[in-house]
This record gives structure tokens, sequence and C-alpha cells, in this order.
């Protein structure tokens, strides 16, 4: 087994690795965290509402989960740009596109308070899926979540919309990097054909130019 770690690509003046991970690091991840954006008066009603009770007076916070999924959606990044430059700029552009959109949807309630409906944007291991299940009580005219909803009405909103924007900022500046790299830039597919022709050219047996390649994007 040979271990091989590839470039990103061979464009010159293009993002490091250690560059883009502190780029990757500084997102506030606000698009999943709406709890920490409830107003104070309005956190009782949605802790009472999506806390999961675990036994005696212990309860799993709704809050603790968005903490957790934070982190998750930073190593779902990692593990894409792992993958290829492909799966990783697929990634983040549904995450900067969803981003968009909840930042859309809050100037539109503000400007209006009228017809602004967004959905959550729940994290699949390589996707971004939306769930469309809906709870009596909300009115879904004014809000933000999927398994979870959230009356934009009960949020600080523009400290909400300030800290997506902050993240779709730098996101966006990473996909617009990440487009740059077209296949024929593309060091680790470059590096992957390289290696092929040199099994083919060396063959262990005599005429064998068979090559399995396993790839898990």
């Amino acid at each position: 087994p040979i271990t091989y770690r590839s470039d990103i690509t061979d464009i010159e003046g293009f993002m490091k690795v250690d560059e883009l991970y502190e780029q990757l690091t500084r997102l506030n991840m606000a698009m999943y965290s709406p709890f920490d954006y409830i107003l104070q008066d309005k956190i009782q009603f949605y802790n009472e509402t999506y806390d999961t009770q675990i036994s005696g007076n212990a309860s799993l916070k709704q809050s603790t989960r968005e903490k957790s999924l934070q982190k998750l959606v930073k190593i779902n990044f990692l593990k894409r740009l792992e993958s290829s430059v492909d799966s990783f700029r697929i990634t983040l552009e549904k995450f900067v596109n969803a981003v968009d959109t909840a930042i859309k949807s809050i100037d539109e309630f503000e400007k209006t308070g009228v017809n602004s409906i967004t959905e959550a944007t729940q994290v699949n291991d390589s996707d971004f899926d939306e769930d469309e299940e809906n709870e009596d009580w909300l009115d879904d005219e004014f809000s933000f979540g999927g398994k979870v909803k959230i009356n934009l009405a009960d949020m600080n909103t523009a400290g909400w919309k300030e800290d997506l924007q902050f993240d779709y900022k730098i996101a966006k500046e990473i996909l617009d990097e990440m487009k740059r790299v077209t296949p024929e830039h593309d060091s680790k597919l470059k590096d992957l054909q390289d290696f092929i022709t040199h099994k083919i050219k060396n063959n262990i047996n005599p005429d064998n130019n068979k090559v399995v390649v396993f790839t898990a994007f």
C-alpha cells in the first residue's frame, strides 16, 4: 500500500490547505444554531417543546444538539475535501445557497412581515436535505425550521442575519476559489491518472492492464 497526499491544484497562488482549514474554522455555522437567537422571553416555550427528557430531571437540550451539529458540518466539509475538490465544491455550494435563502427570508420578514417562509436545512453525511414537517401551533408564514421550527418573530433576526452574512461571505469566497479548479488543474485527479499510467507500463503480470479504482465519491 502507498499513502499519497495530493495538493488541491497546481494553480499558482491558490489557497493552501492550512489557509482553507483556518477559513472553515472561522464559520459561525449560524445556519444550524437558530436556538442561539431566540428572544429571552420566548426561549422557555421552545425549550419545553424541543428538549428531550432522558431520565429523571435530566434532559437533552436542543441547543446542545445544535452545537454538536455545527461541529459535524465542519467535519463534513473536511471529509468532502479529502474525497475530492468536486465533492467539496458541491457540498459547499449547497451550504452557501441554504444560508443565502435564510438571509433572504429574514430580509423579507423584516421588510414586509408577510410571506416569509424558509425551510430548515438538515445535514446528511454528504448532502443537505429539507424536511417539510409542520407543527399545528406554528404560524408557517413567519418560521424557520424543519423538524424544529421557530417563528422569526420570536428571534433576534438582526443578530442572526449578521452572523449568517458573515458565514456567507467566507463560504462564498472559498467556493469561488474552488471553482477555479477545473479537471485539468485537479492535482488529485492528475496524480490518479499518473498512477494508472505507471501501473500499465510496469505490470506485475505480463499484459495485465486491469485497474480497479475504489472511490468514496
